[in-house]
């Protein structure tokens, strides 16, 4: 079972976004999709990221997301260097050679590449749906959306697609709350947030309102990392969370003093 999620993008008010089966957490998938923004800032192709993006077409979720991909689509791949040998490579990761896996491994900048997307948005209302990473060219920031929310909310751009109408996966309406925005990260400032995602994992949570920091607490030992440098990069990055994750995360911390 992996960390599943969403990544996508927006362009001329154009939400596109895929489903991600795997590594859906801010320090894989948060830091490589980090990184390539950066990346497209300081090298000014952020117009060239918006004509990719306004070409990508949509390939709709069916029960052939998880199959081997068709042989035409997997040589087209190949010719764009995204497959290599019949199988998806990315920094050593191997996953297998389905949409569902090539999406996993190269996340937005494949997905670009590529030229399609696996229409996922009503995704973002299932339970399963644990992250939300969405690059909105319009704005010029990273979207952080965190999933599983307790309750209904009005928090983001999919609490606003819900309340239009109920959200559609896998030909089924979703029931369940969507995923929540904690966090937007300007372009600009992609940079120096990128050292603070293992505190964006750890506190997400806080910031989503489902945990308290004792149970912050816990996560950072389990993950063998250093509580109070933890704390310190949680302030750190203090000005990329959402006003009520910031009220959310402030009012766990006095209770924990």
């Amino acid at each position: 079972m992996g960390t599943r999620g969403i990544v996508g993008v927006v362009s001329n008010g154009t939400l596109k976004a895929s489903f991600s089966m795997l590594d859906s957490h801010p320090c894989r998938l948060g830091v490589r999709l980090a990184g390539f923004l950066a990346d497209a800032v300081a090298s000014g192709g952020v117009s060239r990221l918006r004509g990719l993006a306004d070409a990508m077409a949509p390939v709709p979720w069916n029960d052939d997301a998880y199959q081997p991909m068709p042989e035409a689509m997997v040589r087209s791949l190949a010719l764009a260097g995204l497959v290599q040998d019949g199988r998806i490579e990315v920094e050593g990761y191997s996953p297998f050679l389905c949409m569902a896996g090539f999406v996993a491994a190269h996340g937005l900048p494949g997905m670009l590449r590529a030229g399609w997307y696996i229409d996922a948005g009503g995704y973002a209302a299932n339970p399963e749906c644990e992250w939300g990473w969405i690059a909105d060219l319009d704005e010029g920031v990273l979207e952080v959306h965190r999933g599983r929310a307790v309750d209904f909310h009005g928090e983001g751009r999919f609490a606003e697609a819900f309340r239009a109408g109920p959200m559609v996966w896998y030909g089924e309406e979703m029931v369940d709350p969507p995923i929540r925005l904690i966090a937007r990260i300007p372009f600009g400032r992609l940079r120096e947030a990128i050292d603070g995602f293992t505190a964006l994992d750890i506190f997400a949570d806080v910031a989503a309102g489902r945990w308290s920091m004792p149970m912050a607490k816990e996560l950072a030992e389990d993950l063998e990392e250093d509580w109070d440098a933890q704390l310190e990069k949680l302030d750190a990055i203090g000005w990329m969370w959402t006003a009520e994750s910031r009220a959310r995360i402030g009012e766990a911390r006095g209770i924990a003093a």
